[in-house]
């Protein structure tokens, strides 16, 4: 058994990077049009035979599908890093028909994720074991661009190119904070059976720490097909501010002593709470609108285990403006295309709000370093002057509306205001 969470239509996107694992039976990669003429590209990250045809890592398979069409792939070997494009938003699903995880350790089982797209993937990610289980958990962080620079909290850096990924494994007390310069995937998997006689391999997506929510619905799993008891948990991410505001049900999570297992990763102002859950329907809030957090829920029975993200929301991070990557937020970040410039260009913060703006994105992979410097003072100055006549329009503005209001008020004798004319109660 596995479970993933089911995206929205308006969620899914053209672009996919796949995480699966080694496959002990068959990997699998599940994809489903919603729109007439959907053309698909899949690149290879591995060797693949598809239709008794053989295909080289690099190669790609291409599908026209219809309305509703979907194509199921099954291949022998691991296609982790591979990447999905389409010319119409698609719903990706890929995992593996059983898989031993790791391949030395017995038994296998059933893995399943359906993907979130490119530009919803994030940079910032907790790394932290599957609570009730005392071995190691296995992660996969997987990137979507070619030079991507990862930095952990423990010192374990790494420089990924597009589609190449990096396999490590944390214990039960042990929380890696991760952030990387481009978008990537993080994969957690929990181990066979055999590795401490509990559970069975599963695979979830840890939310980025940029998806974060305020409030989190979910179900847990209560038996397994052969009436086996399953013990569920819950992992909850975030800064520590909102860990320490958040409930479950009408529980504060940091008062449940003796249940919560909650930790501060080193001296940084992000924390973990894990903490087993009864079967049933449950909610997560936060009650501070600054301080969001991510969440996964997962449970375990003898030979059994399911695990998918509960708390992970779908904005869009990644823009795309005029053929140029950009990050929505937070910086001007060019993303040049490969053939141009194989790295990140990041211009100081933003000191105002409209970063997704398109001529905000400042195009250098064309330009010399003094030109680069000279196109930028340009910008910002002309932004400057831009965003002062923008604040004057306003407050004329406002100056309009005041002055309206004032005349539009009469006054009696004991001078309490009163509306003129006719009130429309509609609006």
């Amino acid at each position: 058994m596995d479970g993933f969470t089911a995206l929205p239509v308006s969620t899914i996107g053209n672009e996919y990077i796949v995480a699966s694992y080694h496959p002990w039976t068959e990997s699998q990669i599940s994809i489903a049009a919603i729109e007439d003429n959907t053309e698909v590209t899949i690149t290879l990250s591995n060797s693949w035979k598809h239709t008794n045809i053989n295909l080289n890592r690099g190669e790609k398979l291409r599908f026209n599908l219809k309305k509703y069409q979907t194509v199921h792939l099954n291949g022998k070997t691991d296609p982790t890093g591979s990447r999905i494009e389409s010319n119409k938003p698609i719903s990706v699903l890929t995992g593996c028909r059983c898989a031993f995880v790791p391949g030395d350790i017995t038994s296998c089982d059933h893995l399943v994720e359906q993907l979130p797209p490119f530009h919803k993937l994030g940079r910032s990610f907790i790394a932290s074991s599957f609570m009730g289980r005392t071995s190691s958990t296995i992660f996969r962080l997987i990137a979507a661009r070619p030079n991507t620079r990862v930095d952990f909290s423990d010192g374990r850096n790494r420089t990924l190119s597009a589609g190449g990924f990096m396999e490590f494994e944390t214990t039960l007390m042990e929380s890696v904070y991760i952030h990387a310069s481009m978008p990537c995937l993080l994969v957690a998997y929990a181990k066979g059976f055999e590795s401490d006689s509990k559970g069975d391999p599963t695979m979830t997506i840890v939310p980025p720490l940029d998806q974060g929510v305020h409030s989190a619905r979910f179900i847990t799993y209560n038996v397994t097909r052969d009436g086996d008891v399953i013990r569920s948990f819950i992992t909850i991410l975030g800064e520590c501010f909102a860990l320490e505001n958040a409930t479950i049900g009408n529980e504060k999570i940091t008062t449940l002593r003796g249940r919560v297992l909650y930790n501060q990763i080193g001296s940084s102002r992000y924390c973990i709470a894990r903490l087993p859950v009864d079967n049933g329907i449950h909610t997560i809030s936060c009650h501070h609108h600054y301080f969001p957090f991510v969440a996964y829920a997962y449970g375990f029975a003898d030979f059994n285990s399911y695990s998918f993200p509960i708390g992970m929301a779908a904005n869009t991070l990644t823009c795309n403006t005029r053929g140029v990557e950009h990050f929505c937020v937070e910086r001007v970040v060019a993303i040049p295309p490969d053939e141009l410039m194989r790295e990140t260009i990041e211009q100081p913060q933003c000191d105002y709000s409209e970063c997704v703006n398109p001529i905000h994105v400042i195009l250098i992979a064309a330009a010399t370093g003094t030109g680069a410097i000279i196109i930028e003072y340009y910008m910002r100055r002309k932004f400057s002057e831009r965003r002062k006549e923008r604040e004057k329009k306003r407050r004329r503005s406002m100056m309009r509306s005041a002055a309206a209001a004032i005349s539009s008020l009469s006054f009696n004798r004991d001078r309490r205001p009163a509306l003129t004319g006719n009130v429309n109660e509609e609006s």
